[in-house]
């Protein structure tokens, strides 16, 4: 879906322009990385202020708040460490990476099912009130488990 809109190359120094590849794929692993972060930090306070502080409910919109906190950090992190070591790299590394990226067919998959998830999570869950705007994370974050765990399951057949 979205390193496959990219011009099609046999080889790598065919690639002209290899850093939007691989920075968009790094905000990507952001994305992934900082929603699991943040559904791990979040459903730690969450739990804690449930048992410790003796609150009714467990919060999900505390959950879902540090989902969001989380994918933000992890794409500035991310991108950030991508981005220097694009800049310390030469050219011909930085187009074998962006080459690699667009023929890993698990990797694009993975890729394009976190914003598939992302996009229907958030129109599935945009009305209930627990939620909000927070759909999108929880479903990317889903999605993204999900499809991991297909690959793994089914990795030769896919």
């Amino acid at each position: 879906m979205v390193l496959e809109l990219l011009p099609k190359t046999k080889i790598y120094t065919e690639i002209i322009h290899p850093y939007p590849t691989v920075l968009l794929h790094s905000f990507l692993k952001g994305t992934q990385a900082g929603l699991i972060l943040g559904f791990v930090a979040g459903s730690c306070v969450a739990l804690y202020k449930k048992v410790f502080k003796k609150k009714k409910r467990f919060s999900w919109k505390k959950v879902i708040g540090f989902m969001g906190k989380g994918m933000i950090f992890g794409v500035l992190l991310v991108g950030g460490l991508t981005l220097s070591r694009m800049i310390k790299s030469d050219f011909k590394e930085n187009q074998r990476r962006a080459f690699r990226l667009k023929i890993n067919r698990h990797q694009n998959i993975m890729d394009n099912f976190t914003i598939g998830s992302l996009v229907v999570g958030q129109v599935v869950l945009r009305n209930f009130e627990e939620v909000e705007l927070g759909g999108g994370y929880v479903g990317a974050l889903a999605g993204f488990l999900a499809i991991n765990i297909i690959i793994a399951i089914f990795k030769e057949k896919i």
